[in-house]
């Protein structure tokens, strides 16, 4: 039986003591390795400079904190398309990563068998590890930054004369703080004293292409022809020239939009609206045979600023046809014929006329028309300049400021500053010293033959 059995024992014999003795062997060569190694920074490694071969880690990390830890507080130099300001690191978010450093050196722990064959092999030159925190390096950053970058600008387009004219806009440029970042870094291993920076651009929002595409598909044909809005049941008809200056380009999220300024839009085209049916109408002081009366007011159909601006602009970019309707609601008008009556005019207490060059006469009679039915308050002032909304020959050097200020003394208003020289900017003004409301009257009288004749009369309730 023993014999039988003999190759088989040796066998598995042979093999457990294989093992054991490669075992032994294996765990005494990491052992000795460990022993050679151990926590030892390999030999002839530097750190940007700093030779810290064969020390162990411990006492690498104090002489890399000793050695290059004070360079984090020297200043630097920035410099960024021509300006420059001085930094701190340290102050910048900078700080020296001693341990990843260290990490980087040593190629694993202690026990690592890559660590170990390191020390063996010997080290070299390798850079220094350092953190950031981009919040801190912008925050320093930012001075330099408000001198040296530029806003993008995105090209718009407007409307004039009722066609589209484009404005390219351009891009901006900024510093970049992640390559700043390096940079600094940089800066650091090698002990330099300055770093200089590069802006990268920064595109426009929208750019000429963007514009070009929204006139051709949205604005030009908004501006083709006329469009047509129904008000009252009458037909006005608005042009090109009438509703482009108002219409609105509106950006948001990188895209164009139409839209239009309502109050501009009513202004252009308060002339139109004035001939839509039943308006409100304000009541008035007339004069008949010499004395005023009350025309009475009257309620009437009226269409808002802001769905006149709406009809407006849908039949320009929505309807097929180009005519819409606007909506109109029942108002009262502005100054009614209580409004009128409360005023109380009933006699004239001032005036004065004189007759001019009939060459003046369109030009006096335009200003007239603005200063009649003044209404001044009592205390309020009464600015000729204001009333009239003119310059020139309609200014204070003009014979219609000069009958005014005649009326006003006759009326004994207390006059401010009267006509001086030919500069516009003196003003005829006289304030409303009374119990009751002045209302003003002003015409120009032109005839066939001669001069024509400026009057102007103060109306209130007491002779």
């Amino acid at each position: 039986m023993y014999v039988d059995d003999l190759p088989r024992t040796h066998d598995a014999r042979f093999l457990a003591v294989f093992l054991v003795a490669f075992v032994a062997v294996l765990a005494a060569v990491y052992a000795l390795g460990y022993a050679v190694a151990g926590d030892k920074v390999p030999t002839g490694t530097k750190v940007s400079g700093v030779d810290i071969g064969g020390m162990t880690r411990a006492h690498a990390a104090r002489v890399l904190e000793h050695r290059l830890a004070p360079g984090l507080t020297r200043p630097v130099t920035v410099t960024v398309a021509g300006h420059q300001a001085t930094l701190s690191p340290a102050k910048a978010g900078f700080a020296l990563d001693v341990n990843a450093t260290l990490d980087s050196v040593m190629d694993g722990s202690d026990w690592n068998p890559s660590h170990m064959l390191k020390v063996i092999e010997g080290g070299g030159h390798v850079d220094a590890v350092y953190s950031s925190d981009p919040e801190a390096l912008a925050a320093a950053l930012a001075p330099l930054a408000a001198n040296a970058e530029s806003h993008p600008v995105s090209s718009t387009v407007v409307v004039r004369g009722g066609r589209p004219v484009i404005r390219a806009g351009h891009p901006g440029h900024r510093v970049d703080v992640a390559a700043a970042r390096d940079e600094l870094i940089g800066a650091l291993r090698d002990g330099d004293a300055s770093v200089s920076l590069k802006l990268i651009p920064v595109p426009p929002p929208i750019g000429v292409s963007e514009v070009d595409a929204f006139v051709a598909k949205t604005l030009r044909p908004a501006l083709s022809r006329a469009v047509v809005v129904s008000v009252s049941g009458r037909p006005l008809t608005v042009t090109p020239v009438e509703f482009g200056p108002a219409l609105r380009i509106e950006q948001s999220d990188g895209r164009l939009r139409l839209g239009v300024f309502p109050g501009d839009l009513f202004r252009r085209t308060r002339g139109i609206l004035r001939s839509a049916p039943g308006r409100p109408q304000d009541a008035r002081i007339a004069f008949r045979a010499g004395r005023p009366v009350v025309v009475p007011g009257r309620a009437g159909r009226q269409v808002n600023i802001a769905d006149w601006a709406k009809a407006v602009l849908t039949a320009a970019t929505v309807s097929r046809d180009r005519r819409a309707s606007a909506k109109v609601s029942v108002v009262s008008p502005a100054f009614t014929t209580a409004d009128a009556r409360a005023l109380d005019i009933k006699a004239q207490i001032g005036a004065g006329s004189a007759h001019t060059d009939k060459s003046l006469s369109s030009i006096l009679r335009a200003a007239a028309r603005n200063i009649d039915a003044t209404v001044v308050l009592p205390g309020a002032t009464f600015s000729y300049l204001r009333s009239s909304g003119g310059t020139g020959p309609s200014t204070v050097r003009s014979p219609l400021a000069d009958v005014t200020a005649a009326a006003a003394t006759r009326a004994r208003m207390k006059i401010l500053e009267r006509p001086a020289g030919p500069s516009s900017g003196h003003d005829l003004q006289f304030r409303n010293s009374s119990d009751f409301p002045v209302y003003v009257r002003a015409l120009v009288i032109s005839r066939p033959r001669g001069p024509a004749t400026v009057e102007v009369q103060l109306w209130s309730a007491g002779g």
